[in-house]
Parts: structure tokens; C-alpha cells; sequence
């Protein structure tokens, strides 16, 4: 009696897994790079906000607000510090990190220091200039290293 009965070889099971296994690796690593991108968004989102709190906080006090310990020169601060100066007035609430993780933890707020752009700063040691900055994750960023590379982007005043 002769047996008819179909099935898959070991080398097409094996062809089929391997191709699987390669559509899975490409998802996975694109998936990331969305996720990174998508943070980055939020923080230039938020970078925004921000900037808008302290123009309306510099067009009732005539100044950027001051924080750390230091009154007299420039100074930075966590982005915490700044919160008893802007909210609720100005910003409803500062807006956090999305993921927290890198060489620095949260953003970072600093008046005294002037940006002219994500790539270059300067200590004025005046209260009419401020910098922002974050750590972008996404490759392709205008980004440069600031303050013992915890930083790599910048804006400000």
C-alpha cells in the first residue's frame, strides 16, 4: 500500500523560520527608532511650552527667573527649581522628561547663559538670558555636547 501523505521538509520549516526571525529583527529595530523620535518630539514640545512660560515670566518681572545658589552670577538649576517661579501663573505644570534615562535625568534650566542655537552657548552672568537643555536620543539631532556632555541640546534666550 503506498502512503500519500504530504508535509513540510526540515530545510523549508527551517527557511521559513529564518525568514520569520529576519521580518522580527527588522520590526524591532525600527519600532525603536519610532520610540526615540517620538520622545525627542515631546521634548521639543515641551522645549516650547517652556519658552513661552519664561517670555511671559520675562514680560511681568523684566527678567528670566534666577535659581541655584548662586545670586550674583549665573546660575543652573534642576528643572524642579524653576517650578515655584512658574506655576501655575505661567505654565501649568513643567512638563517632565519621557523617559528619564541618559546621561541626565531631567531637563535643565540655566539664566545667565545665552543660546543662540541647539549648538552653541555663552555666560553672560545676566538675568536677561537663559538657556534649556536635554539629552535628544534620536540620531540626526543639531546636537553638540554642554556641561560635561550631559547635555546635548540647547535653546535659549
Amino acid at each position: 500500500m503506498k502512503n500519500n501523505r504530504s508535509a513540510f521538509t526540515i530545510v523549508e520549516l527551517l527557511i521559513v523560520i529564518v525568514v520569520i526571525a529576519i521580518l522580527a529583527s527588522i520590526s524591532v529595530v525600527a519600532y525603536n527608532g519610532i520610540q526615540q523620535r517620538a520622545r525627542d518630539s515631546q521634548r521639543f514640545s515641551d522645549f516650547s511650552l517652556m519658552q513661552k512660560a519664561l517670555t511671559m515670566y520675562y514680560a511681568d518681572n523684566g527678567a528670566y527667573p534666577k535659581c541655584g545658589t548662586s545670586t550674583g552670577s549665573r546660575g543652573g538649576c534642576a528643572w524642579s527649581d524653576v517650578a515655584s517661579k512658574l506655576v501655575p501663573k505661567y505654565i501649568s505644570k513643567l512638563p517632565n522628561d519621557p523617559i528619564n534615562v541618559g546621561p541626565v535625568n531631567v531637563y535643565y534650566y540655566a539664566w545667565g547663559y545665552e543660546a543662540t542655537g541647539p549648538m552653541s552657548h555663552g555666560s553672560t552672568d545676566s538675568d536677561q538670558d537663559y538657556s534649556i537643555g536635554t539629552y535628544i536620543e534620536s540620531k540626526g539631532c543639531p546636537c553638540t555636547s554642554h556641561w560635561s556632555g550631559q547635555i546635548n541640546y540647547m535653546l535659549g534666550t
